[in-house]
Parts: structure tokens; C-alpha cells; sequence
């Protein structure tokens, strides 16, 4: 039996080849065994909507529950910040959730959460992959056992946003507002709220459109007159977006989030921990010796951005911000609605006040390998196309910090049924030349280093 890869987030691999119902034989047995062992009984199980997951994940429900734990599975496909809010909301001991975020449609991955609702730490991962690899031939169970609980999560999230917000006030907003999901989990769910909240906004669900520059500038004559007010693309498992409109720069996540606790800051928003268990939809929260407000202080300051606060090694927990797109997107409505600004106006104000200027683009190389090239990160200069390089993180995705608030971003995209795969690049930095020419130079080393 083949290996499931194992990254710093969970397991992967490819439908019904290196992920499939004796895989996750395996991951129960091993993974019941150590719950049980740490004495932790339930568990709530999410699952996104790629091919067979609703399957994949009732079997290793089954799996878990005939193990004698206490099984929870999601009645249907949700958001990874729902199966988080779940594990707080329910107070399960873990959570799992079947997503495979940034990978091909023909790939499913795994992810393991613990009682705060954080991903398990890469020597967890690493533990309980080494015991798995010491399972030769996985036992699957079978038998009466106890019926398998379903939870029905869309009602209880969206019940949590509307605590968050204040919906008189959001009701006087209204326009349109484009959604391109990707095809993912989060399809949907922000035009479902609109309506079941009765608010005068309206979502138009689109697939025409990505976030390169060219898709943006083809964007504009088609939202030209049509009460926009911006254009909302989220990923497959609705915790990142951008937000753009024809008239603004496009933000994204890390943008909208710093600018969502510089609003609540400028407004008086208490940001005790009650509050911010609030924030982050009754997770919990534990504070350390430092305090909130110091690094609060510090990121409002522009000496640190919301990403790297939330990335440290760290027991807090502002999840909202972080991982969850619908709540972000909202959280920005309410700010137009309680200032009666547009959001190009918004996005104006904060280029103005944060020095923000963005451009957004994106390049392809063909690969004739499903990995990096060799030595790719020992071959990145210390300055790329005028940009210092500050910092390097790979992960899933190779990703470099660039000064003047630049990032450079590599992924693949591997190609089914093929040795080859697509290394797609994508860049953000003040300027299109910025831009084109920080595309130009990866893709100069790309070439240099894999010989393509």
C-alpha cells in the first residue's frame, strides 16, 4: 500500500490511488488508538466537496465509532472554520477534516484538529505517521455498533456570524456583490446568508473570472453599471480570498483582516479575551506573559502583519481572521454599511493610510516532475528583481517575503495520470512592472535551476 504524503497540514494523496478506504482504515487505527490513549472520546468529523468525500468520510467515521469513540459527522459538506467552530461550539476532543486546499480536484487530503480547534503541531503529525507506517495491513472493523450521529453545522455557523454582526445596520447596504468560489465548499453559503438574514444585498455566483490582472481588467467592462460592490473570490475551502473592485486595488486576506482590527481598535472594541472569543466564534483562548495588546499595538504599528502573528507559535486564537473567508467578507460589509463608504472608497482610505498599492499576476511553467526542482530554494538569490528577499516558507507552497510589502508565491499543480506537473507562480507587489518583472526573474530561475 502506498504512502499517504504527509506536509505540515495533514495527509494527501490521489483519489482511489494513494488515498483510499484502506488508507483511512489505517489513520482510524491508529489515530482511535491515541485518542483513546490520551483519554479523548469524541470527535466531529467535516469533509469538502470533492469526488467521494461525503463516502470517504462516513467510512472512517464508522471506522472510529466501532474503535469506541464518540463519532460526529457532518450532514453535509462544509467550510474547514465550520468543522472549528463545531469542536468549540460542541466541545469535542478533536476534529477531522477531509480537504485538500490548493491541490487538483483529483487529489483528497486529511487534516487533524485538537480540542481548540488548531491544526496538530508537524511533530504530531510526524508521530502518528511513523506509527502508521508500522501498520502492515490496516484492520477495518465491522459490526452492529452504535448509529452514527450527524450534526447539522450551516444553521449553527451562520447563527455565529450573526452574533458577530450588527444586521439593522448591515441592512442598509445593498448591491451586488460577484462570488467566485472556485468551485469550492464555500459555493453558495455568503448568497444563503444574504437571504436567510434578509439582506438587501444580492450574490451573483461566477466562474468566468480568476485573479491574475487580465482576468481583472477583463472584469471591468462586465461589472461596469451594475451597483457593484466588489468582486469576492475565495479558495476551495472558503479560508482565504481577495476582494476587488474596478475602481480599488484588490485586497486580500492579510489586508482585510489587519484593517478589520484597525477598524474595531479606531471604534473602541475591547479586545479582551472575551471579546476576542467572540472575534473567533467561541473559540477558546489562552494569553501569555506578553499580552494581546503588546502585539495588537505592534501590528497596528505596521511592525508586524496579522499572518506572521497568527503563524507564530502561539496559544491565541483569532481564527476568524485567519481562516475564515465568509466571516471576513461580512466583516468588511458591515464596515461599508457603518461608515457609508464604497468599497473603493475603503480601499482608497487604506492605501492612503497603510501605503498599500497592489498588483496581482500570475505565470506557468510546465514541469516534467511532481516535485520542486532540486536545490530550487538553495538557488534563490538574496535580492530578486530589485526585491530583497526576506524570508522563505515551504510549506505545501514555496512562498517569499518581499520587502515593500511583496510576496512571491510558487505551487504546483500536478497533472493527473502524469509524471509532469504545472508550476504556477503568482506575485503581488505595488506595481504591474513590479510585478511582471518579479514573474520574469522567478521564471528565469525556474528555468535555470530545471533546465525546462
Amino acid at each position: 500500500m502506498h504512502a499517504l504524503k504527509l506536509s505540515t497540514k495533514g495527509w494527501h494523496g490521489v483519489i482511489a490511488d494513494t488515498f483510499t478506504f484502506k488508507h483511512l482504515d489505517a489513520i482510524a487505527q491508529v489515530y482511535a488508538r491515541d485518542l483513546t490513549k490520551q483519554g479523548h472520546r469524541r470527535v466531529v468529523i467535516g469533509y469538502d466537496r470533492r469526488f467521494n468525500q461525503q463516502l470517504f468520510a462516513r467510512h472512517l467515521a464508522e471506522q472510529l465509532l466501532f474503535r469506541g469513540l464518540e463519532v460526529y459527522l457532518s450532514q453535509d459538506a462544509i467550510p474547514t472554520s465550520v468543522l472549528r467552530l463545531a469542536i468549540s461550539r460542541y466541545q469535542m476532543d478533536a476534529g477531522i477534516m477531509l480537504a485538500a486546499p490548493q491541490l487538483p480536484g483529483a487529489y483528497a487530503g486529511l487534516q487533524l484538529y485538537d480540542y481548540a480547534a488548531q491544526l496538530l503541531t508537524k511533530r504530531e503529525y510526524q508521530r502518528l505517521h511513523a506509527a502508521m507506517q508500522q501498520v502492515a495491513e490496516p484492520e477495518r472493523l465491522g459490526g452492529e455498533g452504535s448509529r452514527l450521529a450527524t450534526l447539522e453545522l450551516k444553521g449553527v455557523y451562520f447563527e455565529a456570524l450573526s452574533r458577530l454582526l450588527d444586521l439593522e445596520n448591515l441592512r442598509k447596504l445593498s448591491g451586488r456583490i460577484y462570488h467566485n468560489a472556485l468551485s469550492g465548499v464555500a459555493e453558495g453559503w455568503l448568497e444563503q446568508f444574504i437571504k436567510l438574514k434578509n439582506l438587501s444585498l444580492e450574490v451573483i455566483n461566477v466562474k468566468r473570472f480568476g485573479m491574475s490582472d487580465d482576468d481583472l481588467h477583463a472584469f471591468r467592462p462586465f461589472a461596469s453599471n451594475q451597483n457593484l460592490i466588489f468582486y469576492l473570490n475565495t479558495n476551495s475551502d472558503g479560508t482565504k480570498l481577495s476582494l476587488y473592485h474596478p475602481l480599488a486595488s484588490l485586497l486580500n486576506r492579510q489586508e482585510l483582516s489587519q484593517l478589520i482590527l484597525e477598524y474595531g481598535y479606531s471604534k473602541g472594541w475591547d479586545y479582551s479575551s472575551e471579546t476576542l472569543g467572540k472575534l473567533g466564534l467561541d473559540m477558546p483562548w489562552a494569553e501569555s506573559g506578553s499580552g494581546f495588546k503588546a502585539v495588537l499595538s505592534a501590528i497596528l504599528a505596521g511592525d508586524m502583519v496579522v499572518e506572521d502573528f497568527l503563524a507564530a507559535e502561539q496559544n491565541w486564537r483569532l481564527s476568524l481572521l485567519k481562516e475564515d473567508a465568509l466571516a471576513i467578507t461580512l466583516m468588511t460589509l458591515q464596515i461599508l454599511a457603518a461608515e457609508g463608504l464604497s468599497f473603493a472608497e475603503l480601499a482608497g482610505h487604506t492605501e492612503a493610510d497603510t501605503d498599500w498599492r497592489q498588483s496581482f499576476g500570475t505565470d506557468r511553467i510546465r514541469l516534467r516532475t511532481k516535485r520542486f526542482p532540486r536545490k530550487f530554494v538553495q538557488a534563490i538569490p538574496d535580492v530578486l528583481a530589485n526585491h530583497k528577499v526576506l524570508s522563505i516558507q515551504k510549506e505545501e507552497n514555496l512562498r517569499l517575503s518581499l520587502e515593500n510589502d511583496a510576496w512571491l508565491e510558487f505551487s504546483l499543480d500536478r497533472q493527473d495520470n502524469s509524471k509532469a506537473s504545472l508550476l504556477v507562480m503568482r506575485c503581488q507587489a505595488h506595481t504591474s512592472v513590479d510585478v511582471k518583472n518579479l514573474l520574469m526573474a522567478a521564471k528565469s530561475l525556474v528555468h535555470t535551476v530545471a533546465g525546462v
